[in-house]
């Protein structure tokens, strides 16, 4: 995300390294003329969303929507292929298999 400090994530990869930990990078992508038909949907308005299409393109022509490279990740979800519940059953999956 655009707000998060460009080492916000190498530093936190190692305090949790250090730690014993692992951090599992997941990415979820959606084709822009796909997002357009779902922004204005009313369960993203009943959720405080975005959800005016209008809105989405001002801020996405502004850049808004540009995010930093992440680290390579375990698993790509493209969610115009799958529902919200497929998705989070593949990540499940991937972390408790």
């Amino acid at each position: 995300q655009a707000t998060i400090r460009s080492s916000f994530i190498s530093h936190a990869c190692v305090i949790i390294d250090r730690l014993g930990g692992e951090i599992v990078f997941v990415e979820l992508t959606c084709p822009n003329e796909v997002i357009e038909t779902r922004i204005e949907n009313e369960d993203r308005r009943a959720l405080g969303k975005l959800a005016s299409l209008t809105e989405y393109r001002r801020l996405r022509d502004q850049g808004a929507f540009e995010f930093r490279t992440m680290p390579t990740p375990k698993l790509r979800i493209d969610t115009s292929q799958c529902t919200s519940g497929e998705a989070a059953s593949r990540i499940v999956t991937l972390l408790d298999p």
